[in-house]
């Protein structure tokens, strides 16, 4: 299992950690050593299939930003639901099921499908009684 010690390379610590799981990746000694063993991985996926070529550039891409962290806007309707991003397609391309916390209380009246994104605006520029109004949906 790979672990951090700070703050740091959270998504690329998750892809290795279930690759290892799975046994698709060997065992490296340092954190430094994974992105081009995730490169070696992606890279097979573009030998097998032409069609995903596009995918594969952009995840070898974005590989190196996943040291630093990733942009993802959960839907806060279903654990699941993310805004499509380019950072999601390292995930697609390793098969891994991306899962979030994020889930509004069924008895919420913010209406589901909102995604995190559209809360935070909301709150900050909301049209019908700013920060008190999301804060007292969410509270009841």
């Amino acid at each position: 299992m790979y672990l951090q010690d700070r703050n740091g390379p959270c998504a690329l610590l998750a892809l290795a950690n279930v690759l290892s799981l799975r046994g698709e990746l060997p065992a490296y000694s340092t954190s430094t050593q994974l992105p081009d063993a995730l490169a070696a991985l992606i890279l097979e996926k573009r030998d097998v299939d032409a069609n995903v070529a596009f995918l594969v550039d952009d995840a070898l891409d974005l590989l190196p930003k996943l040291q630093s962290g990733m942009l993802v806007n959960p839907q806060l309707d279903r654990v699941d639901g993310f805004e499509y991003t380019r950072e999601l397609a390292v995930f697609d391309l390793l098969h891994i099921r991306l899962l979030h916390g994020w889930v509004l209380d069924p008895g919420s009246r913010i209406e589901g499908g909102r995604s995190y994104n559209q809360v935070v605006d909301r709150l900050l520029h909301g049209n019908d009684g700013g920060v008190e109004s999301v804060l007292e949906l969410t509270s009841e």
